[in-house]
């Protein structure tokens, strides 16, 4: 995971707990003034599961989730899968996949111009 993947306000690991990111500093995310791990942070990508998807409000609609009333016409599945939900009888299929949760968050973003909200 890289520090120009992230926003202000994902998700992300810091020592196996999620941890929000509020702000950024030169080498916030390569260095500490922690103890831990002699200075350096232990910071992870968070995988996308349901769990997750769930608290950020989407519901299981078929074989994927969707964010009801969101104006976000995207669904995804557990694996990262997108598809377009515009027709709700042929979802299209996407040539991209997401694995984690701050590249759902981003995305959202993208789409929405809103952030996407822990329930």
């Amino acid at each position: 995971m890289k520090a120009n993947e992230l926003r202000i306000g994902n998700y992300i690991y810091e020592y196996n707990k999620p941890f929000k990111v509020t702000h950024f500093t030169i080498g916030s995310f390569a260095r500490s003034s922690s103890k831990y791990n002699g200075g350096r942070r232990d910071l992870k990508p968070i995988p996308l599961t349901e769990e997750w998807l769930l608290k950020f409000g989407f519901e299981s609609s078929q074989d994927y989730y969707i964010k009801p009333n969101s104006g976000l016409m995207i669904g995804v599945t557990l694996d990262g899968q997108l598809y377009s939900h515009f027709d709700s009888d042929y979802p299209l299929l996407l040539n991209h996949k997401i694995k984690y949760v701050h590249q759902l968050q981003n995305l959202y973003f993208a789409f929405t111009n809103t952030e996407l909200l822990w329930k």
